[in-house]
């Protein structure tokens, strides 16, 4: 995960460093380079239009609850207000088993 950081001073909000501009494919790719990663084994959830450039560094896009040009861009797209269900569009994208492990 790569965000932008608030920064506090004297218990209060002082400033903000922008790592992440609106094109977020722009932050992902130097990550991917840097942890050399191949495109297909990269997966993208997006749920806007304005991050659908994350689809073209991807080799798996997931539509999530998604405008209808998000969907028609997505490889898959999953419309239940469940995150977990990613798991299973994983597993069966890249044949592989993942599980989900409760939080306590």
């Amino acid at each position: 995960m790569y965000s932008n950081e608030l920064v506090f001073k004297d218990g209060k909000l002082d400033d903000v460093i922008v790592n992440v501009d609106a094109d977020k494919s722009k932050s992902a790719i130097i990550k991917i380079n840097e942890w050399n990663e191949k495109k297909e084994d990269i997966t993208a959830v997006v749920d806007g239009a304005n991050d659908v450039k994350l689809f073209d560094i991807t080799g798996l896009g997931i539509a999530f609850r998604a405008q209808d040009l998000v969907k028609d861009l997505a490889t898959v797209t999953l419309d239940e207000k469940d995150l977990s269900k990613i798991i299973g569009l994983i597993n069966t994208h890249y044949n592989i088993k993942l599980e989900l492990q409760a939080s306590v």
